[in-house]
């Protein structure tokens, strides 16, 4: 629902995450961060008033969206999800998606900071670094690349296969 409500109403909203264990809509806003507080307003006008929407003081809640590399499937994601909050200090919630390689993290910004939430799930045994669109972007087209190659190779040794047949 709430994709549908981005692609009519909320143009800068780049991607949006909801963690149900904190009942927290992380939302990540194409502009400067001065943009936030009019962009939660927008957000929260935007969504279904049963839901109660009230933006989050950022001094209060962190939040950071990072891309998380070396995930073989959404088990990875899963057992991020499970064994990062034990391994750090002010992590409120997490969520991990193997899809598109990323990872909310909803920390408290007294306890603890994005870096060393990204190094504790480095120690884990993925790369992780800040997200960026271009990042996701070259990551997509490197991945497409491959596709093609591999495509090309199999095609190649298909028809290897039939001219050796016709021998």
């Amino acid at each position: 629902q709430f994709q549908q409500l981005q692609q009519q109403q909320l143009p800068r909203v780049l991607r949006a995450c909801y963690l149900p264990k904190s009942q927290h809509l992380l939302v990540s806003v194409q502009g400067a961060s001065a943009d936030a507080a009019a962009a939660a307003a927008l957000v929260c006008a935007a969504l279904p008033a049963q839901w109660q929407p009230q933006p989050v003081d950022p001094a209060a809640l962190g939040a950071a969206l990072v891309r998380v590399d070396g995930m073989n499937c959404q088990s990875c994601g899963d057992y991020i999800t499970g064994a990062l909050p034990g391994k750090a200090a002010g992590l409120r919630d997490v969520r991990v998606r193997f899809a598109d390689c990323s990872g909310w993290l909803l920390f408290d910004p007294h306890t603890t900071d994005p870096a060393t939430l990204q190094a504790t799930m480095a120690g884990l045994g993925f790369t992780v670094t800040p997200y960026s669109e271009q990042a996701q972007q070259d990551h997509e087209r490197l991945e497409k690349e491959k596709q093609q190659e591999k495509q090309k190779l199999e095609e190649e040794e298909e028809e290897r296969r039939r001219q050796q047949q016709q021998q």
